[in-house]
């Protein structure tokens, strides 16, 4: 039995050459496909997970005579409040 057996694989691994292969013109359709898919499910996670973040607009007024370092305060409370 031992010897069927090996028989059965290396004439599987002598007629596995004989097979032809491919070209470049029947490969490139399916990877065109495989890239394209890819890029589209990279997108819309992209654009899920940027949907999942919490995002709020704020707005702030000063009066004309605030100083400058109250501003600047301001901004950096509200960038240290967000990250």
């Amino acid at each position: 039995m031992p010897s069927d057996l090996n028989l059965v694989l290396a004439h599987r691994l002598n007629n596995r050459s004989l097979r032809p292969r491919p070209n470049l013109s029947q490969l490139l359709p399916y990877t065109t496909m495989r890239f394209f898919a890819l890029t589209l499910l990279i997108a819309l996670l992209a654009v899920f997970v940027s949907a999942a973040l919490p995002q709020k607009a704020v707005i702030v007024s000063f009066p004309n005579e605030t100083p400058d370092h109250i501003v600047i305060e301001a901004k950096e409370g509200l960038k240290a409040a967000v990250s």
